[in-house]
């Protein structure tokens, strides 16, 4: 066990059943972003003169059996499920997707710690995660965004939004307060949520920072990186059309955030010296 991370965890919060209509998932194939309705390019264009095969981007899921209702063809108020086509999975594998095509290395770890850890306890699922992230960045050097992919317990009318006539599964941003150096991590996840909110306001429900203790695990796995953050993509109740729409539309923020980063990163340590005579 890791000392420096608390022991508590989020748990989850009990809510009244409602009952979902039964979707099927579209498959996390390329395609446009956020189905064919980004209003934002030209970045989020696929890019394929970049090589992926350097990873740069972690995605992975702490709690990896969080599930959607409507995937699974049930109303509960705590879905859970080991497909990965009906959990959060299912939204890691579409953002991926999407990343690779922006040309960005990416690696989804799908491990299920349900069934790989022996003994397994829940109360430890970001000491479980954290092994995974440690040894993800241990095999990628050049690893440094981390993306834990969570849902939110909420009901439909709580995480979604309608834009153009079409509903989107809302993200949310959370940070841990228990990390001292948390600024930074909001910086990064602010990056997101803006260029989020330029194109399509009112997806993103911001930022919430959380302190350790009353069930909260208070840092998730963000000491680890500056550019770490759990991001909760739907609730309960969103459909696969939702969250496909909503899952394209994120991996392009995270994608011009990255991107943005590096190229000026690549512009500074190859530009010429400016003489001391220069106009």
């Amino acid at each position: 066990m890791d000392p420096s991370v608390p022991n508590e965890v989020d748990k989850p919060e009990d809510t009244p059943a409602q009952q979902p209509e039964a979707t099927i998932a579209p498959s996390p194939e390329p395609s446009g972003a956020a189905g064919g309705t980004d209003k934002s390019d030209p970045q989020s264009e696929i890019d394929n003169t970049k090589d992926t095969s350097v990873k740069r981007i972690l995605i992975y899921h702490s709690h990896p059996r969080e599930a959607y209702n409507p995937l699974l063809g049930v109303a509960n108020e705590n879905p859970s499920s080991a497909v990965s086509s009906k959990n959060v999975m299912l939204v890691g594998s579409y953002i991926k997707k999407r990343l690779e095509q922006r040309g960005i290395g990416t690696v989804h770890a799908k491990e299920d710690f349900l069934t790989k850890i022996a003994d397994y306890n829940w109360n430890f699922s970001y000491k479980y995660s954290r092994m995974l992230v440690k040894s993800a960045m241990s095999s990628n050097q050049e690893m440094s965004e981390l993306i834990d992919i969570h849902r939110d317990s909420q009901r439909h009318g709580k995480t979604t939004a309608v834009i153009d006539g079409k509903s989107y599964a809302q993200v949310y941003f959370i940070i841990g307060h228990a990390n001292k150096d948390w600024k930074k991590n909001e910086e990064f996840a602010n990056k997101i949520h803006q260029t989020i909110e330029k194109s399509y306001p009112g997806i993103s429900r911001g930022i919430w920072g959380k302190a350790a203790g009353k069930g909260n695990n208070g840092e998730y796995n963000q000491t680890l990186s500056p550019n770490s953050v759990l991001i909760e993509v739907g609730g309960i109740d969103n459909t696969a059309e939702e969250l496909k729409r909503t899952a394209d539309i994120l991996a392009d923020a995270i994608a011009d955030v990255y991107w943005s980063s590096h190229d000026s990163e690549k512009v500074n340590a190859t530009a010429p010296q400016k003489s001391n005579g220069a106009s």
